[in-house]
């Protein structure tokens, strides 16, 4: 069984040659990686991809690959063109992610550098420290009894 180039196969299959009865097809449409018969009998059977080693893909996914496939002037359009698009459109997707992120995190550094140049040269000097501060307080006020002071 075929969906628009797409090999689907059970068993069942076998048992359904020669029928004459128009058979319903469902699947879900975000993942045509099984599809699902109504047979003449009335029950569902489910198929699966005839080449397993496929990933799942969505209808969407589907449409958009057929499309640009015609786009490059393919005529025979078949699995293996499908699914490599797929791959190919997939990695574009990924790699503008992450080209995304480098973006928004290069875009940041270049602002918080700019703002480190902003800032003037009186106020990023430190204040001149309190000579008291550093000085050792007396011992009823201390916490600890067995700490040495280093000066």
């Amino acid at each position: 069984m075929f969906l628009h180039t797409i090999a689907y196969w059970s068993d069942v299959l076998r048992t359904l040659i020669g029928e004459r009865e128009k058979m319903v097809v469902r699947y879900d449409p975000r993942d045509l990686s099984r599809i699902y018969l109504w047979a003449p009998d009335g029950r569902y059977y489910d198929l699966s991809y005839a080449d397993l080693r496929r990933p799942p893909i969505s209808l969407w996914e589907h449409r958009l690959a057929l499309k640009r496939l015609r786009e490059e002037g393919r005529e025979q359009v078949d699995e293996e063109a499908i699914f490599a698009t797929i791959d190919r459109m997939r990695g574009i997707a990924e790699r503008a992610v992450a080209e995304t992120k480098t973006m928004r995190r290069q875009r940041e550094r270049r602002l918080q550098a700019a703002r480190a140049v902003a800032v003037k040269p009186d106020a990023a000097k430190p204040a001149s420290p309190n000579p008291s501060a550093f000085e050792p307080l007396p011992e009823n006020e201390r916490l600890f009894t067995n700490v040495e002071e280093w000066l």
